[in-house]
This record gives C-alpha cells, sequence and structure tokens, in this order.
C-alpha cells in the first residue's frame, strides 16, 4: 500500500517551531504519512504568491497527493477552512482565494468546509489553526476517512477568488506583467509566460530573442538562454524552469542589486 503523501506550503517560515508542531501532529495521527516541505517563506500573508508558486508545483507529485497550504492572516475569524476534491488532488487551506490559480487547473469535484469537531485538536487556538484545525484534517484524510464527514458541501462559486497575475497585451504590442516571487539566488519571477507571448521555448529560435524587459529603471535587451550569455555581474532576461520570463544577474542577486519588489510591474516587447 502506497503511503499518504501531505505536501506543506505555508508562510510560517523555519526560525520558529511552527512547521516542526504541524509536523508531529500529522505524525502523530497519521504515522505512515510521508511529509513533503514544498515551501515554508512565502512573504507573510502573501497568498497571491503562494497560489502562484502553487499552481506550478503541483503537477510534479503523484495522482493521490494532499496538498496543505496555510497563509492565512483570517485565522480565528469567521472565515471558511476548505477540503477540495479534485481528479487528481486533495487540497486542504483557508477559503481566502489562495486555492485561485490550482483550481484553474485542477476543477473542483467536490467542496467541504472544515466544521466537524472529531477531526480536530481538542482544544482550538484563535492563531494557529495549522496545528489545530488544518494538519490534524490532512492526517485523517491521509488515513482514509469518508471526506464527506468533514463538514457541509458548499459550491465553487462560493470560493473567494483573487485577482489574477496580470497578463496583457496593450494597444502599442507591450506586455504587461508584475513580479510574481523572488527565489534565493534574487531571481525575479515574473507572471509573463513565455508560451503565452508566442515565445518557443523547445528550440528557441534566433528570432525569439529580440525581446526587451523593462521594470523600473532596469531595461534588458535581448532574452539569454542561460546565465553564461552575458558577462559576471551582468542581468539578463531568460525563460525560467516554470516557462515564465525572469530577471537574474550572473552570479549575483537581481533583486538586490535591482531594487526590485514583488508585484512590481515589468514589460516585455518586441524590438
Amino acid at each position: 500500500m502506497t503511503k499518504p503523501l501531505i505536501v506543506l506550503t505555508t508562510d510560517f517560515g523555519t526560525k520558529d517551531n511552527f512547521v516542526g508542531i504541524m509536523k508531529g501532529v500529522i505524525l502523530g495521527i497519521s504515522p505512515e504519512a510521508q511529509i513533503v516541505d514544498l515551501m515554508h517563506e512565502i512573504q507573510p500573508q502573501n497568498f497571491k504568491q503562494a497560489s502562484f508558486l502553487l499552481s506550478v508545483s503541483i503537477d510534479y507529485f503523484p495522482k493521490g497527493t494532499i496538498f496543505l497550504s496555510i497563509v492565512d492572516p483570517g485565522v480565528g475569524t469567521a472565515r471558511n477552512a476548505i477540503v477540495v476534491l479534485t481528479e487528481k488532488y486533495t487540497f486542504i487551506a483557508p477559503d481566502n482565494g489562495l486555492l485561485t490559480y490550482v483550481l484553474q487547473k485542477h476543477k473542483p469535484i467536490a467542496i467541504y468546509s472544515i466544521s466537524n469537531k472529531q477531526y480536530q485538536l481538542d482544544h482550538i487556538s484563535a492563531t494557529f489553526h495549522g496545528r489545530d484545525i488544518f494538519a490534524p484534517v490532512a492526517s485523517h484524510i491521509a488515513n482514509g476517512i469518508d471526506v464527506k464527514t468533514i463538514g457541509d458541501r458548499i459550491s465553487p462559486i462560493s470560493l473567494i477568488t483573487i485577482q489574477d497575475p496580470k497578463c496583457f497585451l496593450d494597444g502599442q504590442h507591450i506586455w504587461h506583467g508584475e513580479i510574481m516571487h523572488i527565489d534565493r539566488f534574487g531571481n525575479l519571477i515574473t507572471s509573463l509566460k513565455a508560451s503565452t507571448l508566442g515565445i518557443s521555448t523547445v528550440e528557441f529560435p534566433k528570432q525569439n530573442l529580440r525581446w526587451s524587459v523593462e521594470s523600473a529603471n532596469l531595461k534588458i535587451k535581448f532574452l539569454s538562454q542561460t546565465f553564461a550569455d552575458v558577462d559576471l555581474g551582468q542581468f539578463l532576461a531568460y525563460i525560467g524552469s516554470y516557462g515564465y520570463i525572469e530577471i537574474g544577474v550572473r552570479d549575483g542577486n537581481a533583486a538586490e542589486k535591482s531594487g526590485l519588489t514583488i508585484e512590481q510591474s515589468v514589460y516585455v516587447y518586441k524590438f
């Protein structure tokens, strides 16, 4: 029998004991569970960033994976906690828009609000539902409970959604996007997908290199294929592993060097 897989995403960071406690709760209820840390350094309260990174990550996991995602500025309020079943995966999260981009790719089959106290810890903190509600529920689902017993079924149209990442072409043939994430190397990942812009990443023909990428005072001419295409310390724009346009610095930190931040606008156009 395959061991259940639970994938964690939070904005808890790893400096404190929050993630470790959640794992302890999970393993106490579901000792056979395998736990994968997808990411814990989401910008605090930034469920838009979490939604984007989840959406580009989930398809690398096997069918049956349980994704437990917590970026929850509304913890302790009347906001719903939900379980979403899709054909391939199960998602557990607060209902605050965190699952918006994920559920555009994987359509819900059924959605349940988490209300059955039987699957929660005995004492519920107002500030740590990750420990007291979400982790126990994920563990019980991993153990094979009937998800229908979690709580009431709710309609997909009732879910809170967030605005799609900026990605549009204006009348002057300029693509408008935004910075969605900054990785640990300082690379800036934008919302502009190469395929949406009509850029092939299969053979990456030379004509596709003639694109300018701009943000604030930074202007980069030409797309590069690798970091080695530019000199040490130089900025470059390239198609990253997720298929989106990214901005980096060879052997350096693009975010620090440029001063650019998440949600800052990016403009891309042919020349």
